[in-house]
């Protein structure tokens, strides 16, 4: 009887070291146990083994993030899971070890984001579930991940943009897109200014006086008319903005 008791001893040490091991990765655990009847002074209860569950890193993880990188941006990971889950999970993706956060509630999620904002960070949040509303709703672009299309309950109603589909690569497409159509306002009035500040004058008769030159009202209405369609086809060209690698048309 002692040397099974040893026995279960040695295989209890050789169990727990290599749950040990794999807990890093792990999301949760599960402990099997087999119910007897108690004999003596044992419990009458016996571990079988344990069940690690770790949810799979997404295809496009890896490379999102470092789009994201390489867009000058922080990537942040704020999550329920175990703390050594998270970094390990964040290790793998290329995140800062400082900036993988587990454990965390949904109200800490939100204070997390109130917090970057404080040091002057502009902060866009990404979620998928109801867990995350409070954090997409406190941030200053929420970002709600869809599944199969639908917004998730909350998120979508919490975030101010809804990713039609699983693809993480969506985060970095739509940061892209964001910031290329602020660059088609900023040249579309940058040339309407600058048109106007030349034609306007003209137009007025500025030069009349020195040079005898004005435009008359059909060319001035014509010039007007060519400045729309340029700025029109400015923004037009959005439809051929380069996500990554690739042309959307």
């Amino acid at each position: 009887e002692e040397e099974e008791e040893e026995e279960d001893r040695r295989e209890w040490k050789a169990m727990l070291s290599r749950v040990e091991r794999s807990h890093a990765e792990a999301g949760s655990e599960v402990w099997v146990v087999e119910e007897s009847e108690a004999q003596g002074s044992k419990s009458g209860r016996r571990v079988l083994g344990v069940i690690l569950l770790a949810d799979q890193l997404r295809a496009d993880a890896i490379g999102t993030v470092e789009r994201l990188k390489k867009m000058g941006l922080r990537v942040v990971v704020m999550s329920g899971d175990r703390p050594q889950a998270v970094r390990w999970v964040a290790e793998k993706v290329g995140i800062h070890e400082s900036d993988a956060r587990g454990g965390m509630l949904p109200a800490d999620k939100a204070a997390g984001v109130a917090f970057l904002q404080l040091e002057g960070r502009v902060v866009a949040m990404v979620g998928d579930g109801v867990n995350d509303s409070p954090a997409l709703a406190a941030a200053d672009v929420g970002m709600a991940v869809s599944h199969q299309g639908l917004a998730v309950d909350a998120a979508g109603e919490a975030a101010g943009v809804v990713l039609l589909s699983e693809k993480l690569a969506q985060v970095a497409d739509t940061l892209e897109l964001g910031r290329a159509t602020l660059s088609k306002i900023k040249q579309n009035l940058l040339w309407a200014l600058t048109y106007n500040l030349v034609g306007v004058p003209l137009a007025a008769g500025v030069l009349l006086p020195t040079y005898e030159f004005s435009l008359n009202p059909s060319t001035a209405g014509a010039m007007m008319a060519f400045s729309s369609i340029a700025v029109v086809s400015n923004s037009v060209m959005l439809r051929f903005h380069k996500f990554g690698d690739k042309t959307i048309q």
